[in-house]
């Protein structure tokens, strides 16, 4: 494995070999949805979600006993893009290993004959390389690695003994070029049609900066569970760092292919531009979001989608959104719907010349009711 030192420019890991499970997915021409698997792991933001599918025959026979009870719950794991050649090639290569990210699982569950494994996404793994991988795999799984055994002996899930990461804040986007360069050399990602991009800020937007001073944004938000919280009623601003690789005979124009955000519903409203062209090799696109002040929490999301012409798929990502309630807002909505209907009903009585103090206090607490129920009962959308 690749020293500590060599690996300080792209990530921290933790002395001390551990066990890290090793997920493997290719990217065969005739399945272009792997293909996009891969582009959707290199986008996720950390701690954003994905889950991988495998059949029993694909996965170690250790890993597979370890499913049931959740046994496989709360381990680390990395995920790997395989490449191998097409089986009508002329010249047949040996099946390369490039490492991508790092991962918690989730969940892994059986499902009839293959396994759901639900995982979170973590640092770029930029400081692996195949041989890394294939030799620290456990010895029981080293006959089954690609390349060695047999197409239907092959194993995709495995352990190899390997460090696992120390927790980051934020994402390593060298890393992220690294092993979008690697991904270059090897079809389908060796073509001009393919852009890399990754969510790696999503921050509340300051109303205002001083003259001569850069907005700096604030309060950085962080996927918990696979969602980012944010605050009702605040601008947040989305920010995407694009990555194109062209070939020195490219003759595809700039403006083919746009990164586009998609709100679901009206719970978000993005207050930028919703689309912007990848018009260069890299880049950083932002998209600045509002949302209403809210009396209870609401979940929403947005898609962040990679589009183009005729002929290239779009790549999209979800983000889901809980926006949180404003306590303030709804505890001065009641105060006061609770006050003015008191005001009314105790003037009327002491014009009628009938007020008490216990019938003030009944009014008080019919009006604290009647506020209640005039409030909730509106905040379907709210």
């Amino acid at each position: 494995m690749a020293s500590e030192t060599g690996c300080a420019a792209f990530c921290k890991i933790d002395t001390g070999a551990q066990f890290l499970i090793i997920l493997l997915s290719s990217a065969p021409l005739n399945r272009p949805r792997y293909s996009d698997d891969i582009i959707r792991v290199m986008a996720q933001p950390l701690g954003g979600q994905m889950q991988f599918r495998y059949d029993q025959q694909w996965m170690s026979d250790e890993l597979w006993g370890r499913i049931d009870r959740e046994g496989l719950a709360g381990e680390w794991g990395l995920v790997c893009f395989l490449y191998q050649s097409p089986p009508n090639a002329p010249n047949k290569v040996t099946p390369v290993i490039v490492p991508l990210r790092y991962v918690r699982i989730i969940r892994a569950e059986k499902i009839g004959s293959s396994c759901i494994i639900v995982f979170e996404v973590g640092q770029f793994a930029a400081c692996l390389s195949d041989s890394d991988v294939r030799s620290k795999t456990v010895s029981g799984d080293q006959s089954s690695l690609p390349g060695v055994a047999s197409k239907n002996g092959t194993k995709y899930a495995f352990q190899a003994e390997l460090s696992q990461p120390r927790t980051s804040k934020d994402l390593n986007l060298r890393a992220f070029e690294t092993i979008a360069a690697r991904l270059s050399q090897y079809a389908p990602f060796n073509s001009d049609e393919t852009v890399y991009y990754t969510l790696f800020r999503v921050a509340k937007k300051p109303a205002m900066s001083w003259f001569g001073t850069w907005p700096r944004p604030e309060k950085i938000a962080r996927a918990s569970f696979g969602a980012y919280e944010l605050s009702s009623g605040c601008d947040y601003e989305f920010e995407v760092y694009a990555l194109r690789h062209f070939s020195s005979s490219s003759s595809i124009p700039v403006t083919d292919i746009a990164l586009q955000v998609l709100p679901f519903g009206d719970d978000l409203r993005f207050i930028s531009s919703t689309e912007n062209t990848i018009d260069s090799r890299y880049d950083v696109k932002r998209f600045v979001c509002s949302s209403d002040h809210s009396l209870l929490q609401r979940v929403s999301r947005c898609n962040i989608v990679l589009s183009g012409p005729a002929g290239v798929r779009p790549r999209e990502i979800t983000i889901p959104v809980v926006l949180q309630r404003n306590v303030l807002l709804g505890g001065a909505k009641w105060v006061l719907l609770t006050v003015g209907t008191a005001i009314a009903a105790i003037t009327a009585l002491i014009a009628s010349e009938k007020y008490s103090t216990g019938a003030g206090l009944l009014i008080l607490a019919g009006a604290a009711v009647a506020a209640v129920a005039a409030l909730f009962p509106s905040i379907k959308k709210y």
